[in-house]
């Protein structure tokens, strides 16, 4: 009984070590190399791990249309069978490579272990979409990397995409000009084959008569010439005449900058007197309004030429076509008289300036009247501009020199010290004034009229 009951022992344990062998065998070759039957074959009688060898399983995958997925479509997703050989522990968006002339840019994926599907969407124009997966972008559950994957079809062609064409101007090319060529920008989404010069419509108030277009797949310049007097330039492309290499015909332009303006016309001007201003005049400045007949960019005080005594000064206001002039420094009754010279004052596009129409360019200056002088020795003028009375010397005098104004009635509305070679006093506006002027060794009077 008892070597009965030891051979029976003896058999467990030999049956127990088996099993703990094939299973430590079994674990160590998925371990290595992982995959279920990975690794040389193994007895159930005896293990001698030193024959063992953990080749492994390579992990492959297999990537098709989906099923129903036809091969050209105008839906705007296509869906691809993606298969491995075995479960892999994560498959994202990023692990697709996607390819074609469609520049497909959404990627979706659902499924699970083996199976997947991966959705792709985002085209941007008509053309082809291929789906594939590189060598090493995905791993099975002990890190082994997959092939590069294989596949019966995973090109789709695409062609519901819109064929859509932008006009702009063309680069350099100005809103404005008086050039007699200019240039427009086409740009379709997509490689077109029959655009030439009759897809052109022209219209525009300047009445350009000729269209050339050169270029070539998705670019084109377009060059238009003929125009016939001022105006608009304008061009569209009508929907329906040129096709991208699948045939879909585009979509009418979208004109995003399509109308250039032409301007070879020199701008007049003109000067009149500014409205209020009178002449003569008994007061300064002296103010005319300068006139263009259109915009102009250069109008300074530079582009005036005036006649008068020395000591004028010229300032200018407004803009646009409109500007008002002023003078002053007008020191004698005279006749003061501007011009604007032909060819000094420019348009947007560079036009310069006809001569000057001289409706009313000259304004006589009254504001001097003549002295009665009692022992002048020192050149002294006296002026009126407005609410000023200027005394000017031709010298220094060698002493104070008492200056008193009287108003019509004869009452003195001002005593003052003066003793500068320009003295500038303020005075309140009066029909007109008595002016004395007196020193050690001279008197003078003025009568000065103000209106």
């Amino acid at each position: 009984m008892f070597n009965s009951m030891n051979n029976y022992i003896k058999i467990i344990i030999a049956i127990l070590l088996i099993s703990i062998n094939y299973n430590y065998v079994n674990a160590q070759n998925e371990r290595f190399k992982g995959g279920q039957a990975d690794g040389a074959a193994v007895s159930n009688s005896s293990v001698n791990f030193d024959d063992v060898a953990f080749i492994g399983d390579d992990l492959t995958v297999q990537i098709n249309r989906a099923a129903g997925q036809e091969e050209t479509t105008t839906n705007s997703t296509i869906n691809y069978s993606v298969i491995f050989s075995e479960a892999v522990l994560e498959f994202t968006p990023d692990d697709i490579n996607i390819s074609g002339t469609a520049e497909a840019g959404t990627v979706q994926i659902t499924g699970s272990g083996t199976n997947y599907n991966v959705e792709v969407s985002g085209m941007k124009s008509n053309g082809t979409v291929i789906a594939d997966i590189l060598a090493g972008n995905v791993q099975n559950s002990v890190g082994n990397p997959n092939q590069a994957a294989t596949t019966d079809g995973n090109e789709v062609l695409y062609t519901g995409a819109d064929l859509t064409v932008e006009i702009t101007r063309a680069d350099g090319q100005e809103y404005m000009t008086n050039k007699n060529i200019v240039h427009f920008t086409a740009s379709f989404n997509e490689t077109v084959t029959d655009f030439d010069n009759s897809d052109i419509t022209l219209s525009g108030s300047a009445n350009a008569n000729s269209v050339s277009v050169s270029g070539s797949d998705k670019n084109y310049d377009i060059e238009v010439s003929g125009m016939a007097t001022d105006g608009d330039i304008t061009i569209n492309i009508p929907a329906g005449v040129a096709h991208d290499e699948y045939g879909k015909a585009n979509n009418e332009s979208t004109n995003t900058e399509n109308v250039i303006m032409y301007d070879i016309t020199n701008p007049d001007v003109e000067i009149k007197l500014a409205e209020g201003q009178a002449n003569p005049a008994y007061e300064l400045p002296l103010l005319f309004k300068v006139i263009f007949s259109e915009d102009v960019v250069d109008f300074s005080t530079y582009s005036v030429s005036f006649g008068g005594s020395a000591g004028l000064s010229i300032a200018i206001s407004g803009n646009g076509s409109e500007y008002t002039v002023a003078m002053d420094g007008v020191l004698t009754n005279e006749t003061v008289t501007i011009t604007v010279a032909e060819g000094v004052v420019h348009d947007f596009v560079g036009n310069p300036n006809n001569a000057t129409v001289n409706t009313e360019n000259s304004i006589t200056y009254m504001g001097t009247t003549s002295i009665k002088d009692i022992n002048n020795r020192y050149g002294t003028n006296i002026y009126y501009n407005t609410g000023n009375i200027v005394v000017t010397f031709d010298e220094i005098p060698k002493g104070k020199v008492l200056l008193e104004i009287f108003n019509i009635q004869g009452q003195e509305v001002l005593k003052k010290e003066i003793g500068n070679k320009v003295n500038r006093i303020p005075v309140k506006s009066l029909s007109n004034y008595l002016i004395r002027l007196s020193g050690s060794d001279f008197l003078q009077y003025k009568k000065v009229f103000t209106n």
